[in-house]
């Protein structure tokens, strides 16, 4: 019996929220590098050290309340990551179609 709770104790929680990926852990970080005063959102002064982000504020900013939080920031990146993978299927299919075949 003994045995059987410690083993229970060591489960995984079921309901608990997956690990973190490297690429989350370092956006969370970068994240809170970027939130100076540790509001947990950035403001548009904050985000002058990431161009990318500072040029599509307001696309980021989804609900326009001047802020971009972090689920804001996600899924900012998600639909950034999108357009990118598009742009280079269409690039690497162009390639393909207009070169020669032997």
């Amino acid at each position: 019996m003994a045995a059987c709770s410690a083993a229970w104790a060591q489960a995984p929680d079921a309901d608990a929220p997956p690990a973190p990926t490297k690429g989350e852990a370092k956006a969370q970080r970068d994240f809170k590098m970027l939130d100076f005063n540790g509001d947990g959102k950035l403001s548009r002064t904050e985000v002058q050290l990431f161009p990318r982000l500072a040029a599509a504020f307001d696309d980021a900013d989804t609900d326009k309340d001047g802020y971009v939080s972090y689920e804001e920031v996600r899924a900012f990146a998600a639909k950034y990551r999108e357009q990118r993978d598009q742009q280079r299927a269409a690039a690497q299919a162009a390639a393909a179609a207009s070169s020669p075949r032997p």
